[in-house]
């Protein structure tokens, strides 16, 4: 383990803490999750946008770290070659992550569905550890948990095939060094994509999630806090409601899942897609419920410096 003042992500993180601009102090919440468990979307799915990279290959090589801002309108990166602040979109973001300069690449904008108060949220995304085209994806991940300067944990899980090896390997790995901590950690495990359940099998939320708490007790996390999320449904439901651009995917899931709340849809209409309908479908996606956790722990966790 690296000590703290040789660790370049800790170095990056103090500096951060030291700026000026930031008159409140910061409670991080490490996002971790192996490849495919939708981690990227779901941070998008907070954030309300398509910003983050995300595909099926392990696309994060660094830790992204996103400071919520409540009075931010866009969201911005700092430009490791120009030194100054830009327009976040996921070509720049992409490009700052495979550039040789900064060990994070920081972000700033509002999060909307959590509030700052005395405390502003950061969001750190880690590389996927088990990406078997570099090892040093793990090792990053391993420097940020080891530092222990962070405040809680949010632990992505997919229902569609949690309990695989690699997802064990992390999870093993994880309790170790939560285990060390003088400090216990909040830990919040997201069940995600539990609308890809299929019920006709059998395959309910509510046995997934059973299952998801007898496994996580299994490996010594006592006490689990699991909340199933459909980060995909989410971030469409929120691009409908910022009025981007949706996609023929995009569209048909949106009209499945209103019917599954029993709610008809006006096909080809502008009003399709209604505020009422979509923020309907954000309850039901179980984004709200993650966010509000994440407001309460911003609210009344005792903050980092």
């Amino acid at each position: 383990m690296l000590k703290p003042r040789e660790n370049p992500i800790n170095r990056s993180r103090q500096r951060a803490l030291k700026n000026k601009q930031a008159k409140a102090k910061y409670n991080e919440i490490i996002v971790l999750a192996t490849m495919s468990a939708g981690k990227s979307t779901l941070i998008n799915a907070l954030l309300g946008t398509e910003l983050m990279p995300s595909s099926n290959t392990a696309c994060t090589a660094k830790v992204f770290r996103i400071d919520d801002i409540d009075t931010q309108k866009n969201f911005l990166t700092l430009c490791s070659k120009r030194k100054r602040w830009v327009l976040a979109n996921p070509n720049k973001l992409m490009d700052e992550n495979d550039s040789g300069q900064a060990p994070v690449v920081r972000i700033k904008g509002n999060i909307a569905g959590v509030k700052n108060y005395r405390a502003k949220l950061s969001l750190f995304d880690t590389p996927g550890p088990n990406n078997s085209q570099s090892h040093s994806h793990r090792e990053i991940t391993k420097q940020l948990l080891n530092d222990g300067n962070y405040g809680a944990v949010i632990y992505v899980m997919s229902a569609t095939q949690f309990g695989v090896n690699d997802d064990a390997a992390l999870l093993a790995e994880f309790k170790q060094v939560e285990d060390s901590n003088k400090q216990k950690k909040d830990i919040i495990f997201v069940l995600n994509k539990v609308d890809q359940l299929d019920e006709e099998k059998g395959e309910t939320i509510e046995k997934a999630i059973k299952t998801a708490k007898d496994y996580l007790t299994a490996m010594n996390f006592h006490s689990p806090t699991v909340i199933p999320v459909s980060a995909l449904t989410a971030l469409q439901a929120r691009k409908a409601l910022n009025n981007e651009k949706l996609f023929r995917r995009d569209k048909a899931n949106l009209r499945f899942q209103l019917e599954c709340l029993g709610k008809t849809t006006q096909d080809s209409s502008s009003n399709e897609f209604s505020e009422e309908s979509m923020n309907a479908v954000l309850i039901s996606s179980g984004i709200e419920e993650l966010e509000a956790r994440l407001d309460n722990l911003v609210r009344n966790k005792k903050q980092n410096a």
